[in-house]
């Protein structure tokens, strides 16, 4: 979550790649929209925090993840669990936290990350109903699962 520099309070979403940067192979649902860092706890896993920093470290790299870390650490409390459940052996937790625009743009490139605003939530279309390996082909549609979706509208209601 961010405060985008036309002063609204926005998420922001990255589209899964074609392929899974980890197995190099085909991603489900390429073109979808999820939360930035995606991704469960793992029995290897010290505490969900440091699964965190493994997803983190895994999908934006290592500059996000020790500035995500160091954020975190300076600011107890910033990280706020929006959502938890079970699938099979993997829990899945998501996290949200406020980073400043300037940051975030040091960061990411802005341009190939999607910011929704809370409004832009009744425009998310619902994930199940796309194929499973052709994905979302249109760009300008936004499509994620009911989970983080849910998990998006607990987070503006919590930094609103």
């Amino acid at each position: 979550m961010t405060v985008s520099p036309d002063g609204k309070l926005k998420a922001l979403l990255r589209r899964r790649p074609a392929l899974n940067q980890e197995t190099e192979e085909a991603e489900t649902y390429p073109g979808a929209t999820q939360v930035t860092v995606h991704g469960g706890v793992e029995s290897t896993d010290a505490s969900p925090q440091a699964a965190l920093m493994r997803e983190t470290t895994e999908e934006l790299g290592e500059l996000a993840a020790v500035t995500i870390k160091k954020l975190i650490t300076e600011s107890p409390g910033s990280l706020i669990e929006v959502s938890q459940f079970q699938t099979g052996d993997k829990t899945v937790i998501t996290y949200a936290i406020k980073l400043p625009w300037s940051l975030l743009t040091q960061l990411f490139n802005i341009e190939e990350m999607n910011l929704v605003t809370e409004a832009d939530l009744n425009k998310i279309a619902d994930l199940r109903n796309f194929d499973k390996t052709t994905g979302v082909q249109d760009k300008s549609v936004i499509a994620m699962f009911g989970d983080e979706k849910e998990a998006l509208n607990k987070a503006f209601k919590l930094f609103s």
